[in-house]
């Protein structure tokens, strides 16, 4: 029973964290707020870590049995994970316009009317060349690892964690869909979403057949 109310508590994390970025709440906000809607951005995000405290709290209460651990043999794999993690960290940082993104930007936009141009251009530059999605990526694999061992509780909030981000994923695709049309269908065709298939292909042409 306590799993499930766990489950619930991400999940509401989850949903609240989702639904209030979505296109309909921020077209909301947007009329609501008038000029002081260029500070949405950055409230989101406070409020998004604050509102995350408690939940971490819950589950650290909760634990329960181990079972898995990053030990001997999962050492070294374990220390890789992380150094993969860090990597994906750094180059998300570089590709993405790290201002727009913490709402820098558009807090101190002037005027603050002004259009995101940077909201209009498709990135596929450095890390965005290899995965569509590397802070999904790095979030996926930080789930696993963020611990020497594996807790029961861990585990029930990592598969909620992980369904979260597969919707988050779709639901960005769609919104990049619609604001770059063919550009980023283009943009899929060559660049995987996650795990770099597509990538690690391209390293590795097909030979031409000489006649």
């Amino acid at each position: 029973m306590e799993y499930l109310t766990l489950m619930a508590i991400w999940g509401l994390w989850c949903s609240l964290h989702s639904g209030l970025i979505s296109t309909r709440a921020t077209k909301f906000f947007k009329r609501a707020l008038k000029d002081n809607y260029r500070y949405f951005r950055l409230a989101y995000n406070g409020f998004a870590l604050v509102s995350l405290i408690p939940v971490l709290a819950v589950s650290q209460r909760m634990k329960g049995d181990i079972i898995f651990s990053w030990d001997s043999f999962f050492l070294f794999p374990w220390l890789l994970l992380w150094a993969l993690v860090l990597f994906l960290l750094i180059q998300g940082c570089r590709a993405y316009d790290m201002g727009q993104f913490s709402g820098i930007r558009q807090a101190t936009a002037d005027p603050p009317d002004s259009p995101d141009r940077s909201a209009e251009h498709l990135s596929t530059r450095g890390i965005l060349g290899i995965t569509r999605h590397p802070w999904y990526l790095a979030a996926l694999v930080f789930f696993w690892i963020r611990g020497r061992e594996l807790h029961l509780s861990m585990a029930v909030e990592n598969l909620v964690l992980c369904l979260y981000l597969y919707i988050g994923i779709r639901l960005e695709e769609k919104k990049l869909i619609r604001l770059h049309g063919d550009k980023y269908l283009n943009y899929r065709k060559k660049v995987s979403a996650l795990i770099p298939f597509k990538w690690i292909l391209s390293l590795f042409p097909p030979t031409k057949k000489t006649g």
